[in-house]
């Protein structure tokens, strides 16, 4: 494991130690505009909340038809020069199952499709509540057999593929991860950027140690689970709390990164060292950072630096 640290910054709220001064301005900044309540929103005025962070889509991407039985679609991101036998991303966005779309990450698939010389498929998933759990990794899953059946045709390599998320997308991506085991083509890599790996909150400290994190809080997830999750039961399934699985070995090299100001932190780490007791390689890199930092690369230079 490589954790990578800055000088810890104490403060007095638990949601401000361990992150840098970067990430102390951007939540005061956050803090200055208000607590995003989401148990007082429709799920309609979260989305629309969610769609003022969204990018047009670069003229690299193309919007293509999955499965039309589901009116599943994606973004498909070529790269402009591509790399010797091309590979392919799958990348699942954030937004806690609800909100989001293949636009919301645009600039971050963009830069990885041009500066790694892949193809990056970004997938719009069904969103809860309309669709609940397992619908989104029956998605991923459908997503990935896609892009080995159309390899050939798209131009890239089928035997090198990666699945890639970001907050609930992290979750998308080991779950689907663990979906793949066993079938052909194998997996090349898994990146878990703050996954959500265990919907048991009582069972990881981060998640009440920073319960009131003005980024990601408490009551946000509760949020969030309540309209993905179709019963409390579900919290046990491995496809919703991948953490849960009873055999990881034989998965993918996996990535994981976490950062210390996210609630989500603990269970990230977790993952990482059940993985790396299964005996899959993995390598851990913990950011002094916000939840999400990754995709403010912009405003955050740890966003930059991972």
């Amino acid at each position: 494991f490589r954790l990578v640290r800055n000088t810890q910054i104490s403060g007095s709220k638990a949601y401000l130690t361990g992150v840098d001064d970067e990430a102390r301005t951007y939540i005061r900044a956050l803090e200055a505009l208000g607590q995003q309540d989401y148990e007082r929103l429709s799920v309609q005025e979260a989305r629309a909340a969610a769609e003022r962070s969204s990018w047009r889509l670069p003229a690299t991407a193309r919007r293509v038809l999955l499965c039309e039985a589901r009116s599943l679609h994606a973004v498909l991101y070529a790269p402009r020069r591509r790399a010797p036998r091309a590979g392919l991303v799958l990348y699942l966005h954030g937004g806690g199952f609800v909100m989001g779309n293949a636009a919301s990450a645009a600039p971050l698939c963009e830069r990885v499709a041009q500066e790694v010389g892949c193809y990056v498929l970004a997938l719009e998933y069904r969103l809860a509540p309309e669709a609940r759990f397992p619908a989104a990794p029956d998605d991923c899953l459908c997503a990935l057999r896609w892009a080995v059946e159309h390899a050939v045709h798209g131009g890239w390599d089928a035997t090198r593929l990666a699945v890639v998320g970001q907050s609930a997308g992290g979750n998308l991506a080991a779950v689907a991860a663990q979906g793949w085991k066993g079938q052909a083509p194998a997996l090349r890599e898994q990146i878990l950027i703050c996954p959500l790996t265990d919907f048991r909150a009582e069972r990881h400290a981060s998640r009440a140690r920073l319960s009131d994190n003005i980024v990601l809080s408490a009551e946000a997830i509760a949020w969030f689970e309540q309209r993905y999750l179709r019963r409390r039961a579900d919290r046990e399934d491995p496809r919703a709390s991948p953490l849960l699985a009873s055999d990881l070995s034989g998965l993918p090299p996996a990535l994981v990164i976490t950062a210390a100001g996210d609630p989500l932190c603990d269970e990230g780490e977790a993952y990482a060292c059940a993985l790396s007791h299964a005996g899959v390689p993995v390598r851990l890199e913990r950011y002094p950072s916000i939840h999400g930092f990754v995709e403010l690369w912009t405003d955050l230079k740890q966003g930059e630096l991972a």
